[in-house]
């Protein structure tokens, strides 16, 4: 039975490895080919991953949008599970998904968990670049003990190691010009290319720590918060402080914490954001109890496979989208790509964006369908550069560095001291991180390795 994968899959590695794994046919439609100017055919090289299934080339007119200029469709042939009863479902292997099923499974009710991609964890995702077992975090990698209590209380249940971040040495700023200046950790440099450039980023920042704290997060109609949520945070920063190294500073804080841009973000849904994490003082914090303050000395995604280990055999069904959800008197029938299962009740535990990408009959209250409809997709680019010691450290750096230039917007050392994994990660997020994404890897790469070069090389 042939099952349609399109947009059912962004990562281009995933579809390549169904394409390699199961008969696919794929059709790639071009607007206004030219085989003289072919644009499209390193998309087309990277999605199919060097495999080579039967394709279908098509020249066509227009797209769906008029900015859309090339699109792949590809189907796979997966085998279908017969129906399948019991008493939940779970959508979604990731940390909540895994973490609920679980509790089912404790309680005493039976549960399968149906997961799109090919492997659990969700946006953990922790990769051993060299074969060796020394891991890296490709997505989220840190936590705290502290306000993150619920997350700490399951990785101690579970048994498993965390490291302290480290933050000894200075922080190298990156200015507009491209000069460079080193500080403490924490700390704003004295002298920024913009006149007063050090006051009003420490103004911007006390402004937001003290609007986040006389938020009422719980209700979006008192105070201030209805006008806050009609406006961006950029927008609602502008109305503070024309400063240009603060308002970069503010875009630094959305482009890391939350993979988007100032203005794609209302200002009381980023306050809202950051008070729940206790404020952004906190939230940005490589300290103790600070966001940044731990890391997993086996990856972040051991959580997950630690809690896939626990669930009963067969619970986890890897490469199985939801695209269906159907309740009746006979329960709820969830449909996926390898099959149907028959429940009692359903746990959708996918990001709100993704509730289009599935048919609810009946349909969700209209709230919801409309939350995802304008719903801002993060973009988080990390990339980590191994290296066989830390030589940043002997200059007496932390290896951070907050740039506001391109391509790095901010750096950590995240090295694993303990099994010899010396590392530093930097992050291009947001609108910056997808104009790093249409360059290709080899691009990418030396662009990275000449930043960091740019940024170290005066110190070390």
């Amino acid at each position: 039975m042939g099952t349609k994968l399109k947009d059912l899959f962004k990562d281009s590695r995933l579809i390549a490895q169904y394409i390699l794994q199961r008969r696919v046919q794929a059709g790639f439609y071009v607007v206004d080919y030219d085989p003289a100017y072919r644009a499209h055919a390193k998309h087309i090289e990277t999605f199919l991953d060097g495999h080579r299934p039967a394709t279908t080339l098509v020249s066509v007119p227009a797209l769906a949008s008029p900015d859309i200029k090339f699109e792949i469709e590809a189907y796979a042939a997966l085998r279908q599970e017969p129906l399948r009863k019991v008493d939940v479902v779970v959508v979604g292997a990731g940390l909540s998904g895994l973490k609920a099923a679980w509790e089912v499974q404790k309680a005493g009710f039976s549960c399968i968990v149906a997961e799109a991609r090919g492997r659990v964890g969700g946006r953990t995702y922790s990769v051993d670049p060299l074969e060796d077992g020394r891991k890296v975090d490709l997505g989220g990698a840190w936590i705290n003990d502290t306000n993150q209590s619920e997350i700490y209380k399951l990785v101690q249940t579970l048994g498993l190691e965390l490291i302290v971040q480290k933050t000894d040495g200075d922080v190298i700023y990156e200015d507009f010009d491209g000069d460079l200046s080193r500080t403490g950790y924490g700390l704003t440099p004295d002298t920024l290319v913009e006149a007063n450039a050090k006051e009003m980023i420490n103004f911007i920042t006390e402004d937001i720590e003290q609007a986040c704290h006389e938020l009422n997060i719980h209700d979006s109609k008192a105070g201030a918060a209805e006008e806050l949520d009609k406006m961006t945070l950029l927008e609602w920063a502008q109305t503070k402080t024309n400063s240009k190294s603060a308002l970069a500073v503010v875009q630094l804080w959305t482009r890391a914490m939350m993979g988007i841009e100032p203005s794609g973000v209302s200002a009381f849904f980023f306050l809202k954001y950051m008070k729940s994490g206790g404020g952004p003082a906190r939230m940005r914090s490589d300290l103790k109890h600070g966001g940044q303050h731990l890391r997993f000395l086996e990856g972040s995604q051991s959580v997950s496979l630690r809690l896939a280990d626990l669930l009963h055999a067969d619970t986890v069904m890897l490469n199985s989208p939801v695209f269906r959800i159907k309740q009746s008197s006979d329960g709820v029938l969830v449909s996926t790509a390898r099959g149907e299962i028959l429940c009692k009740d359903v746990i959708v535990s996918v990001q709100t964006i993704l509730y289009n990408s599935i048919t609810f009959d009946p349909s969700l209250p209209s709230s919801k369908p409309e939350l995802a409809k304008h719903g801002v997709q993060s973009f988080s680019f990390k990339h980590v550069i191994l290296y066989s010691e830390p030589w940043w450290r002997k200059a007496g750096l932390s290896g951070a560095f907050v740039s506001f230039n391109r391509p790095i917007s901010t750096s950590r050392d995240t090295s694993n001291d303990r099994n010899g994994q010396y590392s530093l990660t930097g992050f291009a997020n947001g609108d910056l991180g997808r104009r790093s994404s249409k360059y290709t890897k080899a691009e990418r790469t030396k662009a990275i390795l000449d930043h960091i070069e740019r940024v170290f090389g005066l110190y070390v």
